[in-house]
């Protein structure tokens, strides 16, 4: 696995228009992002499509290191963004993957409901 980050299209653009607005060339701009996000636990100051970029990878490299790697989902939202990840991913690479929901009887309805629909669009 590369120990770069090729960015493309909308995000490589904008990361650019910030950058060039503020000085900087695009690689010390996300280094500033990153110095300001990671020793305040700030992760949240990163741009939007730089954490999905970040996220898309790990999700790469366990698909790629793992037989069947396996999602445990809740049905609620950030595991359903989990989810939604995983088999955007998975789609784009070829690879399977397993999904485990646990019923501990302690569900709303409508959760239950979601997973059922969810289940039956998504297989």
């Amino acid at each position: 696995m590369s120990n770069s980050l090729c960015l493309s299209g909308s995000i490589a653009k904008r990361i650019l228009e910030l950058a060039d607005s503020l000085g900087l060339s695009p690689e010390d701009y996300v280094n500033t992002l990153l110095e300001r996000a990671v020793p305040r636990r700030r992760v949240d100051l990163m741009p939007l499509g730089f954490k999905v970029k970040v996220a898309e990878t790990v999700v790469e490299a366990a698909l790629e290191t793992f037989r069947r790697p396996l999602v445990v989902w809740s049905g609620g939202k950030d595991s359903t963004v989990v989810l939604h990840l995983v088999r955007s991913v998975a789609g784009r690479l070829g690879k399977g993957f397993d999904v485990v929901f646990i019923d501990h009887y302690m569900h709303f309805e409508e959760t239950l409901e979601f997973v059922r629909k969810v289940a039956e669009e998504w297989g």
